[in-house]
């Protein structure tokens, strides 16, 4: 419990600081609004912990959730304990803060204050994977001026899918979202290709996903309303996303059917100003390794991004079912234009390359970027691997043949595969699905070319066995350990080795995922 009292009393007296400094910077002002709110959830946090009788049985869920709670505050108390310090070494908790002080002091402050800022996000992420007893403890706080743009987003997404499924509340929302699709259809035909560069509508930018309709499902049928419905849905909940957040998804502003192509079309808005964009599938194929222009320390970002990513969907109970290497989109900024200079190629003059474009622009999507109609494949179902036709005019229920394979079922797990059979989807898929979207941003091949020259799995074997040849895959001698570290490495293999039964908790998964990638990443920054 000390962890506790210690962050919560060093994060005062730093959140009384920072007011003080708000006086003279923006910054410091902004940051202390964010330090309130950690104080608030500290101190609910601890208030509910104190509240339980932990001695009476040590083994219970809830002396586990005081471990667990202590683990994620730990690094968070280490900090701030660490900036206070400095504070009171340099004599500052004792001088009047003024605007001569601040100057004297600015970019001390300003590297302390992004220190701060970094845990206090990070502290921000953290509670989205709190168990539900902490995490309704310190909702009321919610609205308190300061509550991180993550946290806040979170709770609307999550609120949304708590409604039940006829709530008027729900249905209503979703509504919204739809828009016809005949005029938007003429100027996607006017625009021209939409899966390359970004479709200007007014001031926005929009990155078109697809929902496919099944071949043999009518216009205006039940079945085509029912996957209107669930469209538009999934448009409302993902329309909750605020940028701010920082979190690497897409924000839906709303959907409609694209007639011509027989699939639903998702706009969502671009979170910065972009020249072009591709899967990151096709980022890897065009700068595969050993050739390969990602620096280590980008794609450790990257991997972390897309993690955190998952982890923000499983906190709002939400799940994606269709992580793939073609469901990320990498983003390329707009680069602002640059002074003529004279077409010199050596000298003071001469005309230098542009800095390299960073990785960590890769958003998850809700589904894949918008392709032609020869590419579709409906993603939310489950899935039959072979030759033989699907049986029985379930649409739901697609083949999976061996041209496929690499694109999309690699991906899913084989418990998903199994047709009618397969068991409900669960967070161990999409975490079994991360694993192999790490494994091939770990070796930055595809993994079709990795398998057939490092002994992987093969498409010919039966799903089952896939895992075991992804697991061969990453630990093979030229695999993950040498290119990306054996801390890396052991990331992926406990992602492959998930099962639909594990009961997987959030805390898991930031122990063995998150915070690793987390560290390395920041490790390398």
């Amino acid at each position: 419990m000390d962890i506790f009292g210690t962050a919560v009393t060093a994060t005062g007296i730093i959140y009384k600081f920072l007011v003080a400094c708000g006086e003279f910077s923006s910054d410091a002002k902004s940051l202390a609004a964010r330090f309130k709110w950690d104080l608030t959830a500290l101190e609910a946090i601890r208030g509910y912990l104190g509240s339980q009788n932990w001695d009476a049985n040590p083994e219970s869920q809830q002396a586990q959730l005081l471990k667990e709670t202590a683990t994620y505050l730990d690094g968070f108390a280490d900090e701030v304990q660490r900036s206070l310090k400095k504070i009171e070494r340099e004599g500052w908790l004792k001088t009047t803060i003024n605007r001569l002080l601040w100057e004297a002091r600015q970019k001390d402050l300003e590297k302390m204050q992004t220190e701060l800022q970094y845990w206090t996000d990070r502290f921000g992420v953290r509670v989205l994977a709190l168990p539900d007893g902490v995490r309704n403890v310190i909702r009321a706080s919610m609205a308190l001026q300061g509550a991180p743009a993550t946290v806040q987003s979170n709770q609307k997404l999550l609120d949304f899918t708590r409604l039940a499924s006829n709530s008027d509340t729900k249905r209503l929302r979703a509504a919204e979202m739809y828009r016809d699709g005949t005029e938007m259809s003429k100027k996607i035909e006017e625009w021209g290709d939409i899966s390359f560069i970004p479709f200007e509508d007014g001031d926005k930018q929009l990155i078109f996903a697809t929902w496919n309709v099944p071949l043999s499902v009518a216009h205006g049928s039940p079945q085509f309303e029912k996957i209107k419905a669930d469209v538009c849905v999934l448009s409302a909940a993902l329309n909750y996303l605020d940028p701010a957040a920082g979190v690497r998804l897409l924000k839906v502003d709303y959907c409609f059917y694209h007639q011509d192509s027989h699939q639903f079309l998702l706009a969502q808005v671009a979170p910065c100003s972009t020249a072009s964009m591709m899967t990151l599938g096709e980022m890897i194929s065009n700068s595969a390794f050993p050739e390969t222009e990602a620096a280590l320390d980008e794609r450790l970002k990257l991997a972390h991004k897309l993690a955190e990513a998952v982890v923000f969907l499983h906190a709002a109970g939400f799940l994606h079912k269709n992580i793939t290497s073609s469901s990320a989109v990498a983003l390329r900024k707009s680069r602002p234009r640059r002074a003529k200079r004279p077409a010199s190629t050596s000298g003071p003059n001469a005309l230098k390359p542009p800095p390299p474009r960073p990785l960590d622009e890769v958003y998850l999507m809700g589904f894949e970027l918008v392709r032609g109609i020869e590419s579709r494949t409906y993603k939310e179902g489950t899935a039959v691997f072979g030759p033989e036709p699907t049986t029985g005019g379930d649409d739901a229920v697609q083949r999976v043949d061996s041209a496929s394979i690499w694109t999309r079922a690699i991906y899913m797990h084989p418990e998903r595969l199994k047709g009618a059979d397969s068991p409900k989807y669960q967070k161990s898929h999409d975490i079994y699905s991360l694993g192999v979207v790490l494994l091939e941003i770990g070796l930055w091949e595809p993994l079709q070319v990795a398998a057939s020259t490092r002994g992987g799995p093969d498409e010919r074997d039966v799903p089952k066995t896939w895992p075991a040849g992804l697991q061969a895959l990453a630990t093979a001698p030229a695999g993950l350990a040498s290119r990306m570290g054996q801390r890396y490495q052991g990331v992926v293999e406990w992602c492959l080795s998930r099962v639909g039964d594990d009961g997987i908790e959030q805390v898991e998964f930031l122990q063995n995922v998150l915070d690793p990638l987390e560290d390395m990443s920041r490790a390398l920054a």
